[in-house]
């Protein structure tokens, strides 16, 4: 039989009922032997009419037909609705949930809106003081380059005057050389013309006990001071030594000007050295201010 291997079935598929239709259509003594076998119950009204064919059985199956066809059009739309409330009611949470995760995000991009104004602002305000720092760096640097010239102005100064000294302690010297021979003159004079004065002071009528045979045989020895002025020998004397004590004052006066100076000097060279964080050029300028001031 065609339709043996569709016994299996505990629910047949629709090509399955399409083929049983077929077998019971096509064949009246199989489909009357079937139909002798089921009632209406256990049919249905359906299939009772299909089987049994009685008057009128096609219209009214046409009907009951219809009538499926529009309950389970109905149930399919009870179906669709249920599905597509279900289907609402999740777009409406998933809408929610999405509203929660917008609003977050919303805070989120707020509070990262504001930490980017207090960024800028800082960092507006760290721009600010870093121009103020250059310029005051600047300033710095300048202040040292000035100091640095007037500290190479008041070497080049502090070393004329320095030469200056020198010279004056040269010419000092010679003149203390000259003073010193001028007086070993001077006491020579003098001590001659004391012994001159004594010679003069003997008595003329006395007589000598020199023999002037002997005398003429000796000539006497000429002075070596003879011709010496004494009284330009100590006028030479008190000149030299007003040069030596006017030559003392212009040394004061020097050493106490130039003091200040350097002074000043190796203030401005340790500031400078300081706001430079130990410029090895301001180290030695201010090692020769130290050295000329010692």
């Amino acid at each position: 039989m065609a339709i043996r291997p569709l016994l299996n079935f505990v629910r047949l598929p629709t090509a399955a009922s399409r083929r049983v239709i077929e077998v019971l259509e096509s064949d009246e003594q199989f489909r009357t032997r079937v139909a002798g076998s089921l009632s209406e119950d256990d049919l249905g009204r359906g299939s009772w009419l299909f089987l049994h064919r009685p008057d009128g059985w096609s219209e009214e199956l046409d009907l009951l037909i219809a009538a499926a066809a529009e309950e389970e059009a109905e149930e399919t739309a009870g179906l669709l609705d249920r599905t597509a409330e279900r289907r609402l009611a999740q777009a409406e949470e998933m809408v929610a949930r999405l509203k929660g995760e917008l609003a977050e995000a919303l805070d989120a991009s707020q509070a990262a809106l504001e930490a980017l104004a207090v960024e800028r602002a800082t960092s507006l305000e760290v721009q600010g003081e870093q121009g103020e720092l250059q310029e005051q760096v600047q300033r710095l640097e300048q202040e040292r380059q000035h100091a640095v010239r007037s500290m190479k102005e008041a070497e080049k100064r502090a070393a004329v005057r320095l030469e200056e000294s020198r010279q004056a302690a040269s010419r000092a010297e010679a003149d203390a050389q000259q003073i010193a021979e001028l007086e070993a003159q001077l006491s020579l004079a003098q001590s001659s013309a004391a012994e001159q004065a004594v010679a003069d002071q003997a008595p003329s009528g006395e007589p000598t006990t020199e023999d002037p045979a002997a005398k003429s045989s000796h000539p006497t020895a000429t002075s070596p001071w003879e011709g010496v002025d004494p009284t330009r020998i100590e006028a030479a004397v008190r000149q030299a030594a007003l040069a030596a004590s006017l030559l003392g004052e212009q040394l004061a006066v020097v050493a106490q000007s130039v003091a200040p100076a350097v002074a000043r000097l190796k203030e401005q060279a340790e500031l400078a050295l300081e706001s430079s964080d130990g410029d090895r050029h301001t180290d030695s300028i201010l090692e020769l201010s130290r050295d000329s001031h010692s």
